[in-house]
């Protein structure tokens, strides 16, 4: 019981500076950002079985997924029935050696995420 009455004397503390911070931060657009990690460690050269049942190195089962998520992200992005939509996205990978930048974060460009996808090996 005293950890739920901490929790709430915690949260309704927190609570009224975070809406003070809110309300003097400048109003932006709503939209989407997300960041993609993906991984380039020596494992993902390994092969396992894909849809077909045929064996396949793990990256290029992992190419193959990031381009289809570039493709319905950019659909998602070209339906302007909702009105306009603003997505930012970043590609970040890492291997045994560390993580590293691909893709800048910035604004979501499906063709150049599909690139990457289509030239990594």
């Amino acid at each position: 019981m005293k950890l739920i009455l901490l929790i709430a004397t915690l949260t309704a503390l927190v609570l009224p500076s975070a809406k003070a911070a809110a309300s003097d931060a400048p109003v932006e657009e709503d939209g989407v950002a997300f960041a993609i990690v993906y991984d380039t460690s020596g494992s993902m050269a390994e092969t396992v079985r894909d849809a077909q049942g045929k064996q396949t190195p793990k990256f290029r089962i992992a190419n193959r997924a990031l381009a289809a998520i570039a493709n319905r992200i950019q659909a998602f992005a070209a339906d302007t029935n909702a009105g306009p939509r603003k997505i930012h996205a970043g590609l970040f990978v890492f291997s045994e050696s560390g993580g590293r930048t691909a893709l800048p974060f910035g604004p979501f460009d499906g063709a150049v995420l599909t690139n990457w996808a289509k030239n990594f090996s």
